[in-house]
C-alpha cells in the first residue's frame, strides 16, 4: 500500500475523497450502465476499479472468478505495515481508515482499492488500513491476479504506472 494513495483515490476509487457509505454489496453496481449489462455484482463492483474499467470482460470475469469474500468488524486490523503484499481487497460495503505511523491519511469507501500498490510493485505494505465500520470486501491473492495479468498486458501497464505515480 502506497502512502500517497490518499492522492490517488480518484483515479483508482472512482469517488473523490474515497467512500463512507454502507449499504448492500451490490450499491454500487445500480448503474443503469449499458457495457455491465450481463455482468454479475461482482464483476461491476470489479470494473468500477478505474484501472480495470477499460479492461476486456474476459480480465474482468476471469478476475471476479478468483475473488473471496471477507469480513471485518469495526476497528479490526485489515492491513499492516511491513507485511508483505500477498493480496489487493476491493471495499464492497463500509468504511475503513487508512493511516501511517498512526497519522490518518485517507478515509476509504465502497469501490475502493487496498493493497494494489505493494503488490502491482512486490513490495512490503507501507500504511495500515483498519475497518471504522463492518466491512465486507472482496479478496484477490497475488497469486491469482499474476496467474490471469500475463494475459492482459495494457491492464498490467495501467496498474504499473498508477503503482508507480
Amino acid at each position: 500500500f502506497d502512502p500517497h494513495y490518499s492522492k490517488q483515490m480518484g483515479t483508482w476509487g472512482g469517488k473523490e475523497g474515497g467512500g463512507g457509505g454502507g449499504g448492500d454489496s451490490c450499491e454500487l453496481s445500480r448503474r443503469d450502465d449499458p457495457a455491465a449489462q450481463g455482468m454479475g455484482c461482482v464483476e461491476r463492483l470489479v470494473q468500477r476499479v478505474s484501472c480495470l474499467a477499460a479492461a476486456p470482460a474476459s480480465f474482468v470475469t476471469e478476475v471476479a472468478d478468483h475473488l473471496r469474500r471477507v469480513s471485518f468488524a469495526p476497528g479490526q486490523l485489515v492491513l499492516r505495515a511491513g507485511d508483505a503484499a500477498t493480496s489487493l481487497l476491493i471495499l464492497e460495503s463500509g468504511s475503513a481508515e487508512v493511516s501511517v505511523g498512526g497519522a490518518a491519511l485517507a478515509r476509504l469507501g465502497p469501490g475502493d482499492v487496498l493493497g494494489e500498490i505493494g503488490l502491482t510493485l512486490m513490495e512490503a505494505r507501507t500504511a495500515d488500513v483498519k475497518a471504522l465500520t463492518g466491512c465486507e470486501m472482496l479478496e484477490l491473492a497475488g497469486a491469482d491476479l499474476w496467474g490471469v495479468l500475463p494475459r492482459y498486458h495494457a491492464v498490467y501497464a495501467a496498474m504499473r504506472r498508477l503503482a508507480q505515480a
